[in-house]
């Protein structure tokens, strides 16, 4: 079989077929809103409003993570936009980092709101564990 050249979607996009190629695949600016909280025993269920800005509605996830000290008991973690799933419920019972949409994502934010950090499963028993939010996003 004889050697082929091929081209990803964005680059048929911006060469071939003359379509505007978004921000977020070519010369967009990746914006930063992160925000610790640092956790004593919190019932599940609960939430943690993070960040000192919105996240837009129409951003684009690049990536998302969760940096954590261990929570014990089982405790679960999952980071929204109060609409948006952009961590799915993650056991942090032992220290660790959670990724969450890492790549572009296809799929745009469908509000403007806050960070939402939500507990789950079982009551954070720890006292003094730090946790970090960091979510890098485009906007156009």
């Amino acid at each position: 079989m004889a050697a082929v050249d091929v081209f990803g979607v964005e680059y048929t996009s911006a060469y071939t077929d003359g379509e505007r190629v978004s921000p977020i695949a070519s010369g967009g600016t990746v914006h930063v809103i992160s925000d610790t909280y640092v956790f004593n025993a919190i019932e599940s269920g609960s939430t943690v409003t993070l960040g000192a800005a919105k996240l837009p509605k129409g951003a684009r996830i690049v990536e998302a993570k969760i940096r954590h000290g261990a929570l014990t008991n089982s405790v679960t973690l999952a980071l929204s936009n109060g609409t948006d799933a952009i961590i799915a419920a993650v056991s942090c019972s032992t220290a660790g980092t959670k990724y969450g949409l890492v790549g572009v994502s296809d799929t745009a934010t469908t509000v403007e709101d806050y960070l939402v950090l939500t507990t789950g499963v079982a009551t954070t028993a720890a006292s003094d564990i730090t946790v970090e939010v960091v979510v890098l996003y485009t906007f156009h």
